[in-house]
């Protein structure tokens, strides 16, 4: 009879970005305690950080006991992070948020974990993929967290009615760790249409129309 194994735990990452600038006070408040047991009383297991040019002054390792930690400054792999994601923390530029609305399920590009083979070559390694069931049962969740100190309040205004037409909830740096503890499991968020480049550009401009009507 064979041992009774436990089945691995689920892969819950969660990924911020704050585009190619500096966020510093998005990334200190990820990384401040509170923030980080907020994550882990949702169930989330790894945080991988994209970072820009914001200044760290804390080591990443060992800030927590329960969730690994990972800082990256820059990276061409961007939409694999953003595809491992269950949970994305975002700044307000358009490009990042439209990256995250329009990525496809949670898991879809796991084909690129590989694992080295008997003769030294890359082969696919299905041990970490999740099941397709997984993958239908996981829904990205996105969190819109504006820049206040930028001049130009347009992204605050579109990342709000992103929020109120149900694609994401937005908050500030100070509302983070109470929306992710209090707000996060409820959320359903609005699935992005799929369409090709030209009406992703007039939903985009539908957006925008909207925040410019309210200024």
């Amino acid at each position: 009879m064979q041992p009774h194994r436990d089945a691995p735990p689920q892969d819950r990452a969660v990924f911020v970005t704050v585009g190619s600038t500096s966020f510093d006070d998005l990334v200190s408040s990820v990384l401040s305690r509170h923030v980080l047991d907020a994550l882990v009383s949702q169930g989330y297991n790894r945080l991988t950080i994209q970072h820009g040019d914001t200044n760290l002054t804390l080591p990443a390792s060992d800030l927590h006991e329960f969730i690994p930690i990972s800082l990256i400054r820059y990276s061409h792999e961007l939409p694999r992070f953003v595809s491992e994601g269950e949970l994305i923390i975002s700044h307000a530029g358009a490009g990042s948020v439209l990256d995250v609305l329009t990525a496809g399920p949670v898991g879809e590009l796991k084909a690129v974990y590989t694992a080295l083979g008997a003769d030294g070559k890359r082969v696919r390694d299905r041990s970490r993929e999740p099941s397709t069931l997984g993958r239908l049962r996981r829904t990205r969740k996105l969190i819109i967290v504006p820049n206040n100190t930028l001049m130009d309040n347009h992204q605050v205004e579109l990342a709000r009615q992103l929020s109120k037409d149900g694609y994401c909830l937005t908050c500030s740096i100070a509302e983070l760790a109470s929306t992710i503890q209090n707000e996060l499991a409820e959320f359903r968020p609005r699935s992005w249409p799929k369409t090709d480049g030209a009406a992703l550009d007039l939903l985009v401009d539908e957006e925008l129309a909207k925040v410019l009507n309210r200024s």
